[in-house]
């Protein structure tokens, strides 16, 4: 079957998209509810079952999401590099490859100082506390999008030179 004119490259202007948006709406639906939560608590104060399963969910959120974020991240990482190993495309597109990385680069750039502004200052400073991982990758991501983007890239070209 000839699959010619797949971009095994798209696949970071994915994940970019895809990490920042899941990443804000954790993050912010953990601020709304973190807020709600308090609120919530006092209304039932008479209910201790009520009261700690609130504090259950407030205990779990972080953790769990924040790893679902890390594993997103893994996935589409992985995905890309296989998706580039497998694809059977002309070699020529490599050319364009590099153009499409430098524009999301920029774009990862963009988005990465979009969220330090957001969650370095005000009622939002002590979110990524909460979400280290979830953190780690939105302040890295120029960083992490120019690694997934060399190493996609290496798959591609070590299965042309192979």
């Amino acid at each position: 079957m000839n699959k010619k004119g797949q971009l095994s490259l798209s696949a970071i202007l994915m994940f970019v998209i895809v990490i920042v948006v899941v990443s804000f709406i954790f993050l912010f639906t953990w601020e709304a509810f973190d807020g709600v939560s308090q609120d919530i608590k006092v209304d039932l104060a008479g209910n201790n079952e009520s009261v700690a399963a609130i504090e259950e969910v407030e205990n779990r959120y972080p953790p769990v999401f924040d790893s679902l974020i890390l594993v997103v991240f893994l996935g589409f990482w992985a995905a890309g590099i296989i998706s580039a190993w497998m694809s059977d495309e002309h070699p020529m597109l490599f050319a364009f490859m590099m153009i499409l990385l430098i524009f999301v680069v920029i774009a990862a750039a963009m988005l990465g100082n979009f969220y330090e502004e957001i969650f370095t200052s005000g009622d939002l400073s002590t979110i990524p506390d909460t979400f280290p991982i979830t953190n780690w990758i939105m302040s890295n991501l120029l960083i992490v999008t120019i690694s997934i983007g060399l190493s996609i890239l290496l798959a591609y070209i070590a299965k042309n030179q192979g």
